[in-house]
């Protein structure tokens, strides 16, 4: 049994460094036989963490693999969002939420209530409305389109106030918009007189965890403050990627988000 674990552990470490195997190639380096080397990749890919590209007849590595790394980041992710959750909470007295992935659903996993007697109310496990809310635009707009529909129930969307984004083609836009600022805006969307603005957390696989948002009414966050706060959430949600691992494009030279903020103070509105 362990043997196998070994050789099964040898496979994936194989393509973790070459990216892709024949069944020939894995004969060889295993030193094992035909049958034994199949019926080790046929039971990584029937768990999933190998896959078989028919046509050029290649094993690849599987979804699995990515899926067991997103889990790991988001055990550690409340223990990283918490001191920034508590600090963007000092700096705006408005409420700071946690958003993660959790079974196919985008749910409150932490919640820092607001100074205000007047401030946004949700539940920690309580599942966030997809196509409304600030938090699951975020994480949205940083997966691929064809990922999105998992959590999005067919359209028309229900309409949560008069503001309420209702149909895919106009949601894509919003989110194309959320990509290119870097945070994401709900403007009186999933509740009447409510804004929130929020910003994802992306593991160490590059795809996002989670995200943090920071709500209250929209009078207290009016339109020309929300490119500051924005920028803030963004950056201390950078601060929490890179805790988990998570190197932005722009530490390879290419164009991406700033990195982990310095002075979490410099650009926050004042408290009102």
């Amino acid at each position: 049994m362990s043997q196998s674990l070994e050789r099964g552990l040898d496979i994936l470490e194989l393509l973790a460094s070459r990216g892709e195997l024949r069944l020939g190639e894995v004969i060889q380096a295993l030193d094992t036989s035909r049958a034994t080397a199949f019926r080790m990749l046929a039971t990584l890919q029937t768990r999933g963490y190998v896959e078989r590209v028919a046509a050029e007849r290649v094993y690849r590595l599987g979804p699995a693999l990515r899926t067991l790394a997103a889990q790991s980041d988001v055990s550690m992710v409340t223990d990283l969002a918490t001191p920034v959750m508590e600090h963007l909470r000092e700096l705006t007295a408005e409420t700071v939420n946690l958003a993660v992935l959790r079974r196919g659903r985008i749910v409150y996993a932490a919640i820092v209530e607001g100074a205000h007697a007047l401030r946004m109310a949700a539940t920690v496990d309580q599942e966030v409305p997809a196509h409304a809310a600030a938090l699951a635009k975020a994480i949205l707009a940083n997966l691929p389109a064809e990922q999105r529909d998992s959590f999005l129930k067919p359209e028309p969307y229900r309409a949560l106030t008069p503001r309420t984004i209702t149909r895919r083609s106009d949601l894509d836009r919003e989110l194309m918009a959320t990509s290119a600022r870097g945070y994401a805006i709900d403007d009186e969307e999933a509740e009447v007189g409510a804004a929130c603005i929020a910003a994802p957390i992306f593991g160490s696989g590059g795809f996002p965890v989670g995200a943090i948002s920071v709500s209250g009414l929209a009078a207290r966050i009016p339109e020309q403050s929300r490119l500051a706060l924005g920028t803030e959430i963004r950056r201390a949600c950078d601060q929490i990627s890179a805790g988990l691992g998570f190197v932005p494009l722009a530490a390879t030279g290419a164009p991406g988000p700033d990195g982990p903020p310095e002075n979490l103070t410099a650009a926050v509105p004042a408290r009102r």
